[in-house]
């Protein structure tokens, strides 16, 4: 794959779980850069490219001389992994809503803001507001199955 390509495909997601890993924005963007760069031209997965990311953080960690850190990766790492994935497929989810369900969503979770406030910003009825998380949750759930449950 050409830089491009990797970038594409992986660099939001490897910038989320480089970040969890090193809590520190500099060293993760390091690191994706670095790590998409080395990844040109060879065959790679999903696993092989999060385990290269996971010892570069662990590598630029280890230069900071953060070592309990570098120990906290190696017991979080599959968990982080994990949460990095769903967090990507609910991106996912909620980029397929229609517009106003993506921005009724985008609101009340993300911004916090309550059914009224998005009532203003929406011009819409509050009622509409509830109506509009109500339809947005169900399609999400529709593609995630019963297992999401939504919490603010």
């Amino acid at each position: 794959m050409t830089f491009d390509q990797l970038y594409d495909k992986y660099y939001s997601r490897l910038m989320l779980f480089a970040f969890n890993l090193t809590k520190d924005e500099l060293i993760a963007e390091e690191v994706v850069y670095d790590a998409i760069e080395y990844l040109i031209g060879k065959e790679v997965n999903d696993s092989y490219i999060y385990f290269h990311v996971k010892h570069r953080c662990i590598n630029a960690l280890k230069k900071k001389d953060k070592i309990k850190a570098c120990e906290e990766i190696y017991n979080t790492f599959e968990n982080t992994k994990l949460k990095v994935e769903v967090v990507y497929k609910l991106y996912q989810a909620i980029e397929m809503l229609p517009m106003k369900q993506k921005k009724a969503i985008q609101l009340f979770y993300f911004e916090k803001k309550t059914d009224s406030q998005i009532a203003i910003e929406l011009k819409i009825a509050r009622q509409s507001v509830k109506n509009l998380l109500y339809t947005a949750r169900k399609k999400i759930k529709a593609l995630w199955g019963d297992n999401l449950i939504f919490h603010r």
